[in-house]
């Protein structure tokens, strides 16, 4: 008998500690949820810096607290493109890595080393990390989404707005004069 109570006990602590644990869960993905909307003024359209710096913290904090959630490597690369996209360079690449780390078969693992290598070329300005890091996808990813562009990146790294339309302008010019002589 004591022991039936013993089980039953067990039980019941079991579902409350599981109940608990979702109703925190779902009171963090709530608070994501509406986040999301409050980031953007309603009457302006305009980014409120404040709620998404507190969402980029809502998201990290919901992979803390639940690294094995499905939601987790999600909510890390939103919030490491939104601080890509908020001139948080450090911090988005710092995320973009844990998510390759962490979460390696992640459906958008391959996104996440694109977009570090992205963030290391254009707004950290480490070439040479950058380089690094688009040959690695191409070695990971050869067939990736993002292949012919790291391909690109690559070729083009270090190069300035000026050289690359003169670049163009070049093939462009070479293009018509061939074009020219086949027609003779």
């Amino acid at each position: 008998m004591k022991m039936r109570r013993l089980v039953f006990s067990f039980l019941i602590l079991s579902v409350l500690g599981l109940v608990a644990c979702k109703s925190e869960r779902q009171k963090a993905v709530d608070q994501i949820d509406r986040l999301g909307v409050e980031m953007f003024s309603d009457s302006t359209g305009m980014l409120d810096q404040l709620k998404a710096d507190e969402l980029i913290r809502s998201y990290i904090d919901f992979a803390d607290r639940f690294p094995e959630d499905s939601l987790a490597p999600v909510f890390l690369f939103r919030a490491g493109d939104l601080m890509m996209n908020l001139s948080s360079p450090s911090g988005a690449v710092t995320l973009f890595e844990r998510i390759r780390s962490a979460y390696p078969d992640h459906e958008r693992a391959d996104e996440a080393l694109f977009l570090k290598a992205f963030v290391m070329e254009n707004q950290l300005g480490d070439l040479d990390q950058a380089r690094a890091l688009y040959t690695k996808y191409l070695e990971d990813y050869p067939e990736g989404e993002f292949a012919d562009d790291a391909q690109v990146c690559i070729m083009n790294l270090g190069k300035s707005a000026e050289d690359l339309i003169r670049e163009f302008e070049a093939r462009q010019a070479a293009a018509a004069g061939d074009s020219l002589q086949g027609a003779e």
